[in-house]
C-alpha cells in the first residue's frame, strides 16, 4: 500500500511541475502576444496617417494666376502637419484637445507620432504649348513615424537575478524602442526609407477667382473681368502656339481694310485681328453671352443680343440646330456629383 502511495504522491508532484511549466509558457506566449498585437495596430494607425496626409494635401490651394508662386509647396506642409495634430493620439476621429502625448495600451507605449511629407514624388512635363500655363509643381511623399516601446512588460521572468538562481538564463526581452514606420521599415538607427508618393495638382479651376464665367468686354482687346485667371491661361497658349505655329502674328486684315476702304473698323487699330478674345458663359447665364449689335449703324441706336458662342449652351436662335443635342443632355442630366443618382 506504502508503494501505492508513493507512485500517486509522484504522479500528483509531476502534474503540479508540469502544469506550472506550462503555465509559465503559457504566460510568457500570452504576453507576447498582446504585444506584438498591440505593435500591429499601432503600424496601422501609422499608415493611415500617412494616406490621411496624401489625401488631404489636393484639399489645400495648389496654383495660381496669374503670377504662379507654387503654393503647392506650402501644401505639402500644411498636409504633412495636420496628419500630425489628428494622429498624435493614433485615433484621426477623436482627436483630443491639446498636444499628443501618445497613449498606453496593455503592454505598449506610443510617443512622437510624426507625419512628414516632401514636395518630392512623381511629377509631369506638360506639352510644350502649354508650359507656360501649366507648370509642374512636383508631386508629394509621405510616411509617419512613431516609437513604441514595451509599457508593464516584464523584463525578467523566472530567471537567474541577483545572484539567486532562475529557471532561464536570458532577458525576457530586451526593453529598447522600436521604430515604427507608416510605409516600410526603419532602417539605420530607426530613419523610414520608403514613403508614399503622389501626384499634385492637376491644374483644374478651383476656387473663387477661377471658377466664374469669362464674359467678353465687346471691342475691348484684354482680359475678361469676371476670371482673368482662367483667360491667361488660355491666351498664354493661345500666344505661344500663334508664334510657332504661325510663324508670328498676321496683318493681312488690316491692310485688307486700309487698302479697300482706307482705314479700320472702329474701334479697332491695325493688327487687332491677332488679339485673343475669349468667351466662356457658364450655366449660371444660360451660357449665352451678351453680344451688342448695331441696327442703325455706327452711330444709331444700340441694341443687345444673346449668341452662345461656346459649347456646350443653351438653344441659340437661327439656324444654330446642330447644337440643340447639348442643352438637352445638360438638361438630362442629375445635380449629383459625377453625374451619380441623387440619393
Amino acid at each position: 500500500m506504502s508503494h501505492g502511495r508513493n507512485r500517486t504522491r509522484r504522479a500528483r508532484g509531476q502534474a503540479v511541475v508540469e502544469a506550472a511549466l506550462g503555465l509559465m509558457v503559457f504566460t510568457s506566449v500570452l504576453v507576447f502576444l498582446i504585444h506584438f498585437s498591440e505593435i500591429s495596430i499601432f503600424s496601422v494607425k501609422l499608415t493611415a496617417a500617412t494616406h490621411a496626409a496624401l489625401l488631404d494635401a489636393p484639399g489645400y490651394q495648389l496654383h495660381e494666376w496669374p503670377m504662379d508662386s507654387d503654393p503647392s509647396r506650402e501644401a505639402v506642409v500644411k498636409a504633412a502637419e495636420s496628419a500630425t495634430m489628428r494622429y498624435a493620439d493614433f485615433d484621426g476621429l477623436s482627436r483630443t484637445p491639446g498636444p499628443g502625448t501618445g497613449i498606453n495600451q496593455v503592454f505598449t507605449r506610443t510617443d512622437g507620432m510624426t507625419v512628414t511629407c516632401t514636395p518630392n514624388g512623381p511629377g509631369y512635363d506638360p506639352h510644350p504649348f502649354t508650359a507656360v500655363a501649366y507648370s509642374d509643381g512636383g508631386g508629394i511623399s509621405c510616411n509617419a513615424r512613431a516609437q513604441l516601446t514595451a509599457f508593464r512588460f516584464p523584463q525578467r521572468f523566472a530567471e537567474e537575478s541577483q545572484g539567486s538562481s532562475g529557471l532561464f538564463e536570458q532577458e525576457h526581452y530586451a526593453m529598447n524602442p522600436l521604430p515604427v514606420c507608416g510605409i516600410g521599415r526603419a532602417w539605420g538607427g530607426g530613419a523610414c526609407s520608403a514613403s508614399l508618393t503622389s501626384m499634385l495638382d492637376d491644374w483644374g479651376l478651383t476656387g473663387p477667382d477661377e471658377s466664374g464665367q469669362c464674359i467678353i468686354v465687346p471691342d475691348f482687346p484684354g482680359p475678361c473681368p469676371t476670371n482673368a485667371p482662367y483667360w491667361q491661361m488660355a491666351a498664354s497658349v493661345y500666344g505661344l502656339s500663334m508664334m510657332v505655329n504661325a510663324l508670328g502674328p498676321d496683318f493681312s486684315g488690316s491692310s485688307l481694310a486700309l487698302g479697300i476702304v482706307g482705314s479700320l473698323p472702329l474701334p479697332f487699330f491695325y493688327g487687332a485681328e491677332n488679339v485673343f478674345w475669349m468667351s466662356a458663359m457658364g450655366e449660371e447665364a444660360g451660357f449665352l453671352q451678351p453680344m451688342p449689335v448695331d441696327p442703325g449703324g455706327y452711330y444709331g441706336p444700340t441694341a443687345w443680343v444673346f449668341a452662345w458662342p461656346t459649347t456646350p449652351g443653351a438653344i441659340p436662335p437661327g439656324p444654330f440646330l446642330g447644337a440643340v443635342p447639348y442643352p438637352i443632355s445638360f438638361g438630362q442630366r442629375d445635380g449629383c456629383f459625377l453625374g451619380k443618382n441623387c440619393p
